[in-house]
């Protein structure tokens, strides 16, 4: 199993919470931010809410902010072959990573997705809720209640 977290905070919390709960041997922790290409990002940090952090600026926000510089790499350079289920939720760059793990999606058509959209995060990200919906990889949407 594989845990991608890109915020070192975060990846401190998770790496603790995987220590705790005895899941240490079967986890593996990957502190970098999944995108479709590898390169250095800025990652704006939310510093009263931590599951805030986005690639793309909240403009409109009035929560205090600072920002920090990650590296971003394709799921496809960090993922195995086998994938069976993915959990993103990455406030807005939900596109980009999809467009990153095409074979990951290829190779694992069975491959279950748990997918967060934020309409104002994507966005901010230059993708509209119904270009996402309409362009994105060729996967069965389903919409939950929250």
């Amino acid at each position: 199993m594989f845990a991608v977290e890109a915020e070192p905070r975060n990846c401190t919390i998770l790496r603790k919470n995987i220590a705790v709960n005895g899941f240490k041997d079967r986890v593996t922790v990957i502190p970098k931010a999944a995108l479709e290409t590898r390169r250095k990002v800025t990652l704006h940090r939310n510093l009263e809410y931590f599951g805030g952090h986005a690639v793309f600026e909240d403009t409109e926000s009035d929560a205090p902010s600072d920002c920090i510089e990650i590296e971003a790499v394709p799921l496809d350079d960090m993922l195995p072959a086998k994938v069976d289920f993915v959990k993103i939720d990455t406030e807005g760059s939900e596109p980009y990573i999809l467009r990153g793990m095409r074979r990951v999606l290829r190779e694992n058509p069975q491959i279950k997705i748990v997918m967060e959209i934020n309409p104002p995060a994507l966005e901010r990200g230059g993708v509209s809720t119904t270009d996402f919906f309409s362009r994105g990889p060729r996967v069965r949407f389903s919409c939950g209640d929250g």
